[in-house]
C-alpha cells in the first residue's frame, strides 16, 4: 500500500515522503496513529504541488541567503559590551548581539544558530566570526567596543 508519511517514523519514512509500505504495517499501525494516510490519487496530486510548491520556495531562500552572505562578505560589525579595565567582558558576547548589530547596521535577519563563533568572545577588540546558511558561508570581523566609550 501506497502511504504518504505525516510524520517521521524511525527507519520507515520522513514526513512528505510518499513510499510503498507492507499493508497489515500502513492500516495496523501508521494510519490509525496519525503517522501516515493512504496515498489516494487526490492526495498524492496535492502532495505533488506541495513537493513542487516547496522546492520553489526553498530555490527562493537560497538565493536571498546567497545575496545576503556576499552583502556581508568581509562587514565589519561593531558590538558595544560591559567590561572591566583590564580589557574582558563581565559575561562573554552572545550571538544574539551580533545578530541585532548586524540587524541595525545592514538590515538582514539572521537566527542565532547561523552565528558560528570558533571561540566565545570574552575581550575587547577584534574577532572573526561565521555566518552560515544552508550550506553557504561567509566571515565577518566582530569589533567588540567597551560601553560608554
Amino acid at each position: 500500500m501506497k502511504v504518504i508519511f505525516i510524520k517521521d517514523v524511525a527507519r520507515v519514512g520522513q514526513r512528505g515522503q510518499a513510499k510503498e509500505i507492507a499493508d497489515g504495517y500502513a492500516l495496523n499501525f501508521l494510519i490509525p496513529q496519525g503517522l501516515a494516510e493512504q496515498a489516494t490519487a487526490v492526495k498524492l496530486a496535492a502532495w505533488q504541488e506541495r513537493q513542487r510548491l516547496e522546492s520553489q520556495q526553498t530555490a527562493v531562500r537560497d538565493a536571498q541567503w546567497a545575496q545576503a552572505l556576499t552583502h556581508l562578505k568581509g562587514a565589519k560589525i561593531v558590538v558595544h559590551a560591559k567590561g572591566n579595565e583590564k580589557g574582558h567582558l563581565y559575561t562573554q558576547l552572545p550571538a544574539t548581539a551580533i545578530i541585532d548589530a548586524l540587524k541595525k547596521e545592514y538590515k538582514i535577519e539572521l537566527s542565532k544558530d547561523a552565528i558560528m563563533l570558533k571561540n566565545p568572545i570574552k575581550d575587547f577588540g577584534e574577532c572573526t566570526a561565521e555566518i552560515r546558511l544552508g550550506s553557504k558561508n561567509t566571515t565577518i570581523t566582530v569589533v567588540v567596543i567597551q560601553e560608554g566609550k
